[in-house]
């Protein structure tokens, strides 16, 4: 099966724009693959079509996390779906982030067309979306996801990680926006010569609640942020001498801070 379109909408419905003629009866079926395979069984899902768009509830089917590989089942036949969308949309993508935790279903398309079902379990962080690097400061700003709309002061905690340094930094929360800036002199003046580098772990506490939340990117087409993103260095001068400071992604999408003392940065985790 042949389609133009296939996009999630209302948060859990998967919209198709077919291509092809088919019967009214048709179904999808998902596929379990990974870990999923041989141990849960493939979903049947029934199908909404009209004037050649076809429409299924994903979050009636109550599907496990992993991704599925998508059939259509016509007259006992099974195809694969073949999709010309590239499969993101970034209004959904703003959607999605302003619901509450919970089952997310993202469309993806392979690198021959067909048409997966990928299923998360999603849980509130602090979604960075701009990061500014000056002199003596690092400024954050974005979005909390996957959590509701809050107003208050919160609090940004750097913890050096394996080590015992925290820096607690004021934060602003406005409705589903935050905005932080972290100085770098108190990181500087922490700083263990005797390691290669240090690196500050970051959360984000939120008002009232004192939940914490840990700082980072995920929820786009982008994977692997530590290979793909680089931040300037800045020069800051310390007790210990001038170290490189400079904002970082980890291997799982945090974002952290590396202070590395008159060497360039080695590429920490």
């Amino acid at each position: 099966m042949r389609v133009d379109v296939s996009r999630i909408v209302d948060g859990d419905v998967l919209e198709l724009e077919l291509l092809d003629r088919t019967a009214e009866d048709a179904h999808l079926l998902l596929l379990p693959t990974g870990k999923n395979k041989g141990v849960v069984e493939a979903i049947p899902l029934p199908l909404d079509i009209k004037d050649g768009t076809a429409h299924a509830d994903l979050a009636r089917a109550e599907i496990p996390p992993g991704t599925w590989v998508v059939r259509w089942v016509e007259a006992g036949k099974k195809r694969p779906i073949i999709t010309s969308d590239p499969c993101y949309d970034v209004a959904e993508v703003a959607r999605a982030l302003s619901r509450p935790a919970g089952r997310r279903h993202l469309p993806l398309r392979t690198s021959d067309g067909r048409l997966r079902i990928q299923v998360r379990q999603t849980r509130p962080y602090a979604r960075i979306e701009r990061v500014d690097v000056a002199e003596s400061e690092i400024t954050l700003a974005g979005i909390l996801a996957y959590g509701p709309a809050l107003r208050g002061p919160a609090e940004l905690v750097a913890r050096q990680r394996g080590l015992s340094g925290e820096l607690r930094v004021p934060a602003t929360v406005d409705g589903s926006r935050f905005g932080v800036t972290v100085p770098l002199a108190p990181l500087a003046d922490a700083h263990v010569l005797e390691r290669p580098h240090n690196e500050w772990d970051l959360t984000l506490v939120l008002p009232d609640s004192g939940t914490d939340l840990h700082v980072g990117t995920h929820d786009d087409d982008i994977v692997g942020r530590k290979g793909r993103f680089s931040y300037p260095e800045v020069l800051v001068e310390s007790a210990s001498g001038r170290l490189r400071v400079r904002p970082y992604y980890t291997v799982k999408d945090h974002l952290a801070i590396l202070a590395v003392a008159n060497s360039p940065a080695e590429a920490p985790a």
